[in-house]
């Protein structure tokens, strides 16, 4: 049988809101191509949101040295695990980011809270086949319960508490990968 999905991204206040890898989050539906049926549905629930102010990254070399350190998930370079196996590094250039809110959970006193978190989406212009086509970069500086991960080593960073800034931002450098 032949699927294809296709995904409505969901929006807070015009600003697309992407999973932890980048690829837009929302209303999801399969649909089996032989016969033009929706055969499941995905990402259909009710929002309440609130917001709240957190210290941010506006320094733009802080956030160009994340991005160039691979992001979210810091460096993409890592030691095989077998040392006769031969690696090669691919350079992986970053393009122009866009503004997105990436989606993430924390549980805190048995309760689990859903965060969107303001963060820059850098595509990597020259992907290597199934690789991850985006590195991201949160401009939040420290978040309640660890929500971002620990590969995110912030430089010494100008913070402002409730503003992610602004300013022209381009093509920022190249990124690693062992492989």
């Amino acid at each position: 049988t032949n699927y294809v999905q296709v995904v409505y991204p969901l929006q807070i206040d015009g600003t697309p809101v992407v999973q932890q890898n980048g690829d837009p989050m929302g209303l999801t539906l399969s649909i089996d191509m032989n016969s033009s049926a929706v055969t499941s549905l995905s990402g259909l629930s009710t929002l309440e949101f609130t917001s709240s102010a957190y210290d941010a990254i506006v320094d733009f070399a802080a956030v160009k040295k994340i991005a160039e350190q691979g992001g979210l998930y810091g460096s993409y370079e890592s030691a095989p695990m077998d040392s006769t196996i031969k690696t090669t590094t691919t350079t992986l250039s970053l393009g122009t980011p866009d503004r997105v809110l990436m989606a993430s959970s924390t549980y805190t006193d048995n309760r689990q809270r859903d965060l969107f978190i303001p963060t820059l989406r850098f595509p990597i212009t020259n992907p290597p086949s199934a690789y991850q086509k985006y590195v991201l970069v949160p401009l939040v500086k420290d978040l309640p319960g660890n929500t971002v991960p620990i590969g995110i080593a912030v430089p010494d960073a100008t913070t402002s508490t409730g503003s992610t800034g602004s300013g022209t931002t381009g093509t920022v450098g190249n990124v690693n990968v062992n492989r």
